[in-house]
C-alpha cells in the first residue's frame, strides 16, 4: 500500500512538472539550456495566487505580433533566481536579462500586466536607477515580477529599449 502510494505521489510531481514544460515551446527550451546552462527550465515546484507555473509569463511584450516569455529559472544549485523575458527573433530567441536574484527564486513571481501607465511606489525616496522612470506608459504588456506582498518591478518595451519603474504589490 505504502509503494502505491510513493508512486502516485511521485507519478503526481511529474505530471506537475510536465504542466510548465506544456508551457514552452520546445525551441525555447533547447534555447534556454544552451544559452543558461546554470539555470533549468522552470517546474511546478511552487504556486501563487493557485497559479501552478508562477515561474512563467507570456505576452506579445513587444509588440511584434508574436508570444514572448518571461521567466523566472532557478540555479541547478541553490536558490538564486534569473528573470529572463524570451522575446520571439526570426525562427530563434533573443533573451534579455532583467534581474539577479541570489537566494530568492522560491519568492519570486512573474506576471503580464496590461498596457497602460505604470508609476514608480512613493514609498520609494531612492533615486532613480539606469533605465528607470516615475512614470511610463507601456504600449505593450508589461513583464512585471517581484516578491508578494513586497514592491516588485514593471519592464516595458518603448522605442526599441526597455524602461522600467517600481511598483507596489
Amino acid at each position: 500500500m505504502l509503494v502505491a502510494v510513493i508512486c502516485i505521489w511521485h507519478a503526481q510531481d511529474v505530471l506537475a512538472a510536465d504542466a510548465c514544460n506544456k508551457l514552452l515551446p520546445i525551441p525555447l527550451q533547447t534555447s534556454l539550456a544552451k544559452f543558461f546552462p546554470a539555470f533549468h527550465l522552470p517546474i511546478a515546484d511552487n504556486k501563487l495566487n493557485g497559479r501552478t507555473c508562477p515561474d512563467i509569463a507570456h505576452g506579445d511584450f513587444n509588440g511584434d505580433g508574436r508570444q514572448d516569455f518571461l521567466l523566472n529559472l532557478k540555479t541547478r544549485r541553490g536558490d538564486d533566481a534569473l528573470v529572463v523575458i524570451a522575446l520571439t527573433h526570426g525562427k530563434g530567441w533573443q533573451f534579455k536579462t532583467l534581474g539577479e536574484f541570489p537566494g530568492e527564486h522560491a519568492r519570486l513571481y512573474v506576471q503580464t500586466g496590461k498596457p497602460g501607465i505604470y508609476r514608480r511606489t512613493k514609498a520609494l525616496d531612492s533615486p532613480l536607477q539606469s533605465g528607470e522612470m516615475r512614470t511610463m506608459k507601456c504600449p505593450y504588456p508589461a513583464a512585471i515580477f517581484g516578491t508578494p506582498e513586497s514592491s516588485g518591478v514593471a519592464y516595458c518595451h518603448i522605442h526599441q529599449n526597455w524602461k522600467h519603474v517600481w511598483i507596489s504589490d
